[in-house]
């Protein structure tokens, strides 16, 4: 008799999390993929940016190489989808089934009807912190340590993550300890193409081979203070400092009221992960200057490029894979002018910016790997 299958339940496709499946697929063949959507959704999710997302089209394979299905509840009524989704758990009989967050009341329902037939429940979050100042995160905080309380495992992507779970009263036992991974094998690029691509960017956007760029990638929300990348930017003033924003979003239209005439300031708009690895060979330092970041996958990203991060305080990644003097600086939210001395330092070489990258490549690549990732989240589930 065949193992019993491990579901993995997910909203939609998402470009992040389809290498990691086809790592968990090819480490447990049992393990099956289940989406909710087709598309994000955004009117399910209760940000600031819920109705900003702008399309995008990534370009990457997102649901190829590893068995998945649509689910349709597409429109169905909440007593038509728990009805499907207890069908389904008695028909597969799963040992395990994996959510990756409590805000839909779809990952409600599969908790509840898991728990109820006796199927483990892993779970994989990203939070790290709570706003106390927030209604709605006082309110439903009952109801998540509620949820969290009934998970056979929890697999952390970080030691922020790891002390969270531990601060709502979750047992050591249930924590299966992870690190949170881009697809390296994509990101990472050989020496001469990635000479190759900085020459391209930098010809194309009128940068000099000795000129010092730093980088910002993501979308255009308040919440990730585009506006402050500018601020750092006019700080450093210096002929031969570039700052390159790829990116778009409802701040977009801000961002180039800003950027007019303003020399050296490029905003490229949206590319997709291949055209960005590109950005990231062509830069010396990403910033990353957002209100507040579960992680920052982009720096994993940076970091495969060999470029070192100046981070926000409130970055999941900030002491795991952002370490002040190592392979990047941490600033407090807002202080744009901490963030330019950072970068002055880094470009006048107070610090030594290839070392920074070196450490943060070799860091990304040996420890923040997919691999380790997927076997964190297979261990999990058995």
């Amino acid at each position: 008799m065949g193992l019993q299958p491990f579901l993995i339940f997910d909203t939609h496709p998402i470009q992040y999390r389809s290498p990691l499946f086809r790592k968990v697929c090819e480490k447990d063949p049992s393990a099956r993929v289940l989406y909710f959507e087709k598309a994000f959704d955004g009117d399910k999710w209760w940000f600031k940016e819920r109705g900003a997302i702008p399309k995008q089209t990534w370009e990457v394979p997102l649901t190829e190489g590893f068995p998945n299905e649509f689910l349709p509840l597409a429109g169905k009524p909440l007593p038509a989808k728990m009805h499907f989704l207890r069908k389904l758990l008695k028909q597969q009989r799963p040992r395990a089934i994996l959510l990756f967050g409590y805000y839909l009341a779809e990952n409600w329902m599969l908790w509840f009807l898991a728990r109820q037939m006796g199927i483990a429940v892993v779970f994989l979050g990203e939070t790290f912190q709570e706003d106390f100042t927030n209604l709605r995160t006082i309110v439903s905080r009952p109801l998540r340590r509620h949820f969290l309380n009934g998970l056979t495992k929890i697999v952390t992507i970080g030691s922020r993550n790891y002390q969270y779970y531990r601060r709502m009263g979750i047992s050591e036992s249930v924590l299966v300890p992870g690190k949170y991974a881009v697809n390296n094998d994509f990101f990472l690029v050989e020496p001469d193409e990635a000479l190759a691509a900085r020459k391209r960017i930098r010809n194309e956007l009128g940068i000099g081979p000795d000129d010092f760029v730093t980088l910002f990638v993501g979308r255009l929300f308040e919440r990730k203070r585009p506006k402050d990348i500018f601020h750092v930017h006019t700080a450093v003033n210096d002929p031969r400092y570039h700052t390159v924003v790829v990116g778009n979003g409802p701040q977009e239209e801000f961002m180039q009221s800003l950027a007019a005439g303003t020399p050296n300031f490029h905003l490229v708009g949206f590319k997709n992960q291949g055209e960005t690895r590109e950005y990231y060979c062509a830069a010396d330092v990403l910033c990353v200057p957002s209100d507040f970041e579960t992680w920052g996958l982009v720096v994993n990203e940076a970091f495969c490029a060999g470029i070192p991060a100046v981070v926000t305080e409130n970055c999941g990644s900030a002491g795991d894979l952002v370490m002040p003097g190592e392979t990047g600086f941490v600033f407090a939210v807002g202080d744009t002018d901490a963030a330019a001395r950072h970068i002055a330092q880094l470009r006048d070489g107070t610090w030594d910016l290839k070392g920074m990258g070196q450490r943060a490549k070799a860091r990304v690549r040996d420890q923040f790997s997919l691999q380790q990732l997927a076997d964190a989240i297979v261990s999990a589930s058995t």
